[in-house]
């Protein structure tokens, strides 16, 4: 009978223990379940956050990329404008050179032509003065020859 007992004490502890055990089961895939789904959460998370680093990524970049183009933009105009300025002061310069050019021959010309009025006023003027050498010097040997 003792033994008896010892045996329902034994079943009895037997069938709390294992109801414990199946309890601890039953908790372990409850908290198994809960991890996986905090998982899935936190994996959901992870990949909505790297969605949204992407997006923010991609939209600094497309700034950075319009703020560029508009960089390049800027700096083709300026260097068209400079280059239509300089054409335009080179083609001033060249009409001042092309106008300085034509002040200066034609100042020359002016010079040329004074010139040649001053030698034909002097080449006029010798024969003038050969005309009246010749005479004086006639008129000086008639008067030794009538001596």
């Amino acid at each position: 009978q003792e033994e008896q007992r010892k045996l329902q004490q034994c079943a009895v502890t037997l069938s709390k223990k294992t109801a414990e055990l199946d309890g601890m089961k039953q908790s372990y895939k409850d908290l198994k379940e809960q991890y996986i789904c905090l998982r899935e959460e936190r994996d959901t998370e992870s990949l909505k956050r790297a969605q949204e680093i992407r997006e923010q990524v991609r939209e600094e970049y497309a700034k950075q990329l319009d703020n560029m183009k508009n960089k390049l933009d800027t700096a083709q105009a300026e260097a068209l404008r400079n280059k239509r300025e300089i054409e335009k002061e080179w083609g001033m310069r060249m009409e001042q050179s092309s106008r300085t050019h034509a002040i200066s021959t034609r100042r020359t010309l002016q010079q040329c032509e004074k010139l040649e009025i001053e030698n034909t006023y002097l080449r006029n003027r010798s024969r003038e003065l050969n005309r009246l050498i010749g005479a004086y010097q006639s008129a000086i040997s008639t008067e030794q020859q009538s001596q």
